[in-house]
Protein backbone atom coordinates (compact mmCIF):
# COMPACT_ATOMS: atom_id res chain seq x y z
CA UNK A 1 0.00 0.00 0.00
CA UNK A 2 1.39 3.40 -0.99
CA UNK A 3 0.80 6.22 1.48
CA UNK A 4 0.50 9.95 0.91
CA UNK A 5 3.60 11.65 -0.55
CA UNK A 6 6.40 12.27 1.94
CA UNK A 7 7.07 15.77 0.66
CA UNK A 8 4.96 18.19 -1.25
CA UNK A 9 5.92 21.58 -2.61
CA UNK A 10 3.90 23.58 -0.07
CA UNK A 11 6.24 22.38 2.70
CA UNK A 12 9.02 24.42 1.13
CA UNK A 13 7.57 27.69 2.34
CA UNK A 14 7.06 26.75 6.00
CA UNK A 15 8.68 29.33 8.23
CA UNK A 16 11.46 27.96 10.45
CA UNK A 17 10.03 29.61 13.57
CA UNK A 18 6.33 28.93 13.08
CA UNK A 19 5.22 25.39 13.84
CA UNK A 20 1.72 25.28 15.22
CA UNK A 21 -1.00 24.85 12.64
CA UNK A 22 1.23 25.58 9.67
CA UNK A 23 0.40 22.50 7.66
CA UNK A 24 3.30 20.12 8.29
CA UNK A 25 0.74 17.45 9.22
CA UNK A 26 -2.09 16.85 11.67
CA UNK A 27 0.54 15.72 14.18
CA UNK A 28 2.21 19.17 14.20
CA UNK A 29 -0.89 21.19 14.92
CA UNK A 30 -0.20 21.00 18.64
CA UNK A 31 3.47 20.95 19.62
CA UNK A 32 3.47 22.85 22.89
CA UNK A 33 7.15 22.34 23.73
CA UNK A 34 8.35 23.69 20.38
CA UNK A 35 5.90 26.57 20.58
CA UNK A 36 7.07 27.44 24.10
CA UNK A 37 10.77 27.17 23.29
CA UNK A 38 10.51 29.34 20.18
CA UNK A 39 8.84 32.11 22.20
CA UNK A 40 12.23 32.91 23.74
CA UNK A 41 14.65 34.80 21.54
CA UNK A 42 17.75 33.15 23.02
CA UNK A 43 16.38 29.71 22.12
CA UNK A 44 15.28 30.83 18.64
CA UNK A 45 18.81 32.11 18.04
CA UNK A 46 20.30 28.84 19.26
CA UNK A 47 17.89 26.87 17.06
CA UNK A 48 18.69 29.07 14.06
CA UNK A 49 22.43 28.68 14.64
CA UNK A 50 22.03 24.90 14.73
CA UNK A 51 20.05 24.97 11.49
CA UNK A 52 22.82 26.93 9.81
CA UNK A 53 25.53 24.70 11.28
CA UNK A 54 23.78 21.54 10.06
CA UNK A 55 23.33 23.01 6.58
CA UNK A 56 26.96 24.17 6.35
CA UNK A 57 28.19 20.78 7.62
CA UNK A 58 26.14 19.23 4.79
CA UNK A 59 23.98 17.11 7.11
CA UNK A 60 21.04 18.12 4.94
CA UNK A 61 22.54 18.37 1.49
CA UNK A 62 21.20 16.38 -1.44
CA UNK A 63 23.84 13.62 -1.31
CA UNK A 64 23.31 13.00 2.41
CA UNK A 65 19.54 13.02 1.99
CA UNK A 66 19.71 10.64 -0.98
CA UNK A 67 21.86 8.20 0.95
CA UNK A 68 19.45 8.18 3.88
CA UNK A 69 16.37 8.07 1.66
CA UNK A 70 17.76 5.16 -0.35
CA UNK A 71 18.54 3.25 2.86
CA UNK A 72 15.03 3.77 4.19
CA UNK A 73 13.49 2.98 0.83
CA UNK A 74 15.42 -0.31 0.74
CA UNK A 75 13.85 -1.22 4.09
CA UNK A 76 10.30 0.01 3.50
CA UNK A 77 10.02 -0.18 -0.27
CA UNK A 78 7.37 2.08 -1.73
CA UNK A 79 5.70 2.73 1.64
CA UNK A 80 6.71 6.40 1.30
CA UNK A 81 6.21 7.90 -2.12
CA UNK A 82 8.40 10.80 -3.21
CA UNK A 83 6.31 12.61 -5.81
CA UNK A 84 8.59 15.58 -6.32
CA UNK A 85 12.15 15.76 -7.54
CA UNK A 86 14.31 15.01 -4.50
CA UNK A 87 17.17 17.26 -5.56
CA UNK A 88 14.86 20.19 -6.26
CA UNK A 89 13.09 19.76 -2.94
CA UNK A 90 16.26 19.51 -0.82
CA UNK A 91 18.17 22.32 -2.51
CA UNK A 92 15.12 24.60 -2.49
CA UNK A 93 14.36 23.81 1.17
CA UNK A 94 17.95 24.63 2.14
CA UNK A 95 17.68 27.94 0.26
CA UNK A 96 14.37 28.70 1.99
CA UNK A 97 15.82 27.97 5.44
CA UNK A 98 18.85 30.16 4.73
CA UNK A 99 16.54 32.96 3.60
CA UNK A 100 14.55 32.64 6.83
CA UNK A 101 17.78 32.74 8.84
CA UNK A 102 18.88 35.90 7.07
CA UNK A 103 15.46 37.49 7.52
CA UNK A 104 15.32 36.85 11.27
CA UNK A 105 18.90 37.98 11.82
CA UNK A 106 18.25 41.18 9.91
CA UNK A 107 15.08 41.77 11.91
CA UNK A 108 17.00 41.47 15.18
CA UNK A 109 19.70 43.85 13.96
CA UNK A 110 17.27 46.57 12.91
Amino acid sequence: MVSEPVFTIHYLENDINIWEGNGFSDMTNDIPLVDIILQYEEYRILYENYLEEFIMAKYYDFDTFTSRFDTIESIYGDEFDMLNDKEYYITTKIDEVLEDLEYYRNERES
